[in-house]
């Protein structure tokens, strides 16, 4: 990004950072009562040409991967019908379809 801004109507004061993925951040509050609000945000970029992928990718490159989300552990394949992901949750394990 070369340059952006945020207007607001009312006029708010603004605070403006760089969060930790590196995106411009402009936050704004209003304590004054109003019956509406215009925010207006404007950004000159510049971007690079868009290569095609070295490579495409297919089904066999695939690969499983398991995920767990609190006491549950699933793996993940691709969708094929009739297949079954089987998930456990502590000792017990039980097929979903």
């Amino acid at each position: 990004m070369i340059l952006n801004r945020v207007e607001t109507v009312p006029a708010t004061r603004s605070y403006r950072y760089v969060d930790y993925w590196g995106t411009a951040v402009t936050a704004f509050d209003l304590h004054a009562p109003h019956s509406e609000l215009t925010v207006t945000s404007s950004s000159v970029v510049e971007t690079d040409r868009l290569e095609p992928p070295a490579e495409k990718a297919s089904w066999p490159s695939y690969k499983p991967r398991r995920w767990s989300i609190g006491s549950t552990r699933c793996s993940s394949r691709p969708a094929i019908p009739g297949e079954q992901t089987r998930c456990r949750r502590g000792q017990e394990d039980r097929q979903i379809p």
